[in-house]
C-alpha cells in the first residue's frame, strides 16, 4: 500500500490541486517501477502548513513479508530503494516542482486494513490475549489522523471557527483510539499519547489513522496488531462523522529505515 505524502510550505502552495496530484501519482506510479511492486492499492496525501519549510515528499510502505501476493516476501535492498529515490528526484515533472527533500519509509512488521468496499461487510475481530508489557516497554505511542477537508468542513460556521469544531470533534476520534490501546495494552489512564492531526489540503482516502509505536521493545505480534487496527474501524464505523466514505488505519512500531536523497 504505498503511500505517497506530499508536503507543501504555506507560503509556497502555488500548485493546483491537479499538478499536486500529478506530483503524487507520478511518484507513485515511479515507486511501483523502482520496486517491483505489482499495481496495488495506492493512497497520497498533500499537506499544507506554515510549519513545513520546504516541499517535502515522502513515500511509505510495508515490507518484510508477501505484502503483495506474489508468493514472495517483498524486502527491497536499500541500493534498490536508494535507485528508486533518485529515480523519482531525476522525473522532470517532480524535479520542476523544486522538491526539497524526497524519503522512501520502508516498515516492517505493521499491520494495514481498508474499510471494504461493500457496507454489509463485517471486520471480525477474534479475541487476543495481549503479551503482558509494562508502560516502558509499550514506549511513546503517537496517534496520526488525516481526515478529507471535506469531512474537516461543514460551512456552518467561519472557517476559523469550524476548524476549531472539528479538530475538537476528531480529536475526540483521536482519544477513543488511545482509550482502546490502553486497554488492549492494560496501560495506566494517565498514559501519555500523542495525538496529532494533519493540515490537509488534498487526500486520496476520507479517514486515515496511524498508530506508531515509535519506541515500543517488545513489539506487538501480527494478530494483536490486527486487534489494534480492526477495533480502531470499528471506532470509525460506529462515529456519525467517520462512518461513511473510505478509511485506512496502519499499526506501525519502532522506526522505518528510511533512505532520503
Amino acid at each position: 500500500m504505498p503511500l505517497c505524502t506530499l508536503e507543501i510550505p504555506r507560503v509556497e502552495s502555488g500548485l493546483s490541486d491537479s499538478e499536486e496530484i500529478a506530483v503524487c501519482n507520478k511518484s507513485l506510479d515511479l515507486t511501483l517501477k523502482g520496486l517491483d511492486i505489482p499495481e496495488w492499492d495506492r493512497e497520497y496525501r498533500v499537506v499544507v502548513s506554515n510549519e513545513i519549510s520546504e516541499p517535502k515528499l515522502t513515500i511509505s510502505f510495508t515490507a518484510g513479508s508477501d505484502e503483495y501476493k506474489t508468493g514472495r516476501i517483498f524486502n527491497p535492498s536499500r541500493k534498490k530503494i536508494f535507485e528508486t529515490t533518485k529515480l523519482i528526484q531525476s522525473d522532470p515533472l517532480i524535479s520542476e516542482f523544486g522538491i526539497g527533500s524526497i524519503v522512501m519509509e520502508p516498515w516492517v512488521n505493521t499491520t494495514f486494513i481498508s474499510r471494504p468496499e461493500d457496507k454489509e461487510s463485517v471486520l471480525s475481530i477474534p479475541p487476543v490475549e495481549f503479551i503482558s508489557r509494562t508502560p516502558e516497554e509499550v514506549g511513546e505511542v503517537r496517534i496520526k489522523l488525516a481526515i478529507s477537508p471535506e469531512k474537516m468542513n461543514r460551512h456552518s460556521v467561519s472557517p476559523e471557527v469550524e476548524q476549531f469544531l472539528e479538530n475538537q470533534h476528531f480529536n475526540k476520534v483521536g482519544q477513543e483510539t488511545s482509550s482502546l490501546i490502553k486497554e488492549a495494552l492494560q496501560l495506566p489512564e494517565k498514559s501519555d499519547m500523542r495525538i496529532e492531526i494533519l493540515p490537509t489540503h488534498l487526500v486520496q482516502t476520507d479517514v486515515s489513522i496511524e498508530v506508531d509505536f515509535m519506541t515500543i521493545s517488545k513489539p506487538l505480534l501480527s494478530e494483536e496488531r490486527e486487534f489494534i487496527a480492526k477495533s480502531i474501524m470499528q471506532i470509525l464505523d460506529k462515529d456519525s462523522s467517520t462512518s461513511e466514505g473510505s478509511a485506512t488505519i496502519w499499526v506501525r512500531q519502532g522506526e522505518s529505515d528510511s533512505i532520503q536523497n
